[in-house]
């Protein structure tokens, strides 16, 4: 199984929005890339587990 990494929100404080507007649409953009991240982390997991149970049938001629 791959090591699994902690998932932790990046904040940047170099970046300060100007206004509460700025400040929203930065945090949907913020939260957008986290989402695309943590589906691809799950599509991996999800193959790599469909590969074992795979091979583990395949020990019982069962396709």
């Amino acid at each position: 199984m791959a090591a699994q990494s902690g998932v932790a929100p990046k904040h940047h404080q170099s970046l300060q929005p100007s206004s509460s507007r700025d400040l929203f649409f930065h945090e949907v953009a913020t939260l957008d890339e986290e989402i695309k991240m943590l589906r691809s982390q799950l599509a991996q997991k999800l193959h790599l587990q469909n590969v074992q149970l795979k091979k583990m049938l395949e020990r019982f001629d069962v396709s």
